[in-house]
């Protein structure tokens, strides 16, 4: 009987002590700190709402660009590489000069880059300037649209 007494009177001290050093300890949390708790889950509902409308729209991007891209590829086998294919085919100096002209597609974009103007570019690769006129604006027309 003497160990249960001097076990609660143990657990009584032991209370008592703990009530004193930490007072916060057996109250209740203030309101303002639930009020924080509830405006913090509130923000982090709201940013994973946002993330996700963002992940959306960066799909929708990446979706756009790829079709973008396949159009692209398509124009350029319809357009580019297709030789022999149009009005002109059958001659041989048309299909020489559609194929000189499309080999020379890459050197005429680096000086349209470059700034040079479509009259050089035409004198410097033996070509007409029709000709280089209407690949730089469809060049601009595929890049553009």
């Amino acid at each position: 009987m003497e160990y249960l007494v001097t076990l609660l009177l143990g657990l009584l001290l032991g209370i008592l002590v703990l009530y004193v050093t930490k007072p916060g300890y057996f109250v209740k949390q203030p309101q303002e700190f639930q009020t924080l708790e509830l405006m913090f889950e509130q923000y982090m509902d709201e940013m994973d709402e946002k993330q996700e409308a963002w992940r959306e729209e960066y799909r929708r991007c990446c979706q756009h660009l790829e079709t973008m891209a396949a159009h692209d590829r398509a124009w350029d086998r319809q357009h580019v590489a297709a030789p022999g294919a149009g009005a002109t085919a059958g001659t041989g100096e048309n299909q020489e000069s559609r194929q000189r002209l499309i080999d020379s597609l890459p050197a005429i974009e680096t000086l349209a880059e470059q700034g040079v103007p479509p009259a050089e570019i035409a004198q410097r690769l033996e070509l007409g300037t029709g000709e280089v006129a209407l690949v730089l604006s469809l060049k601009n027309h595929r890049h553009n649209s």
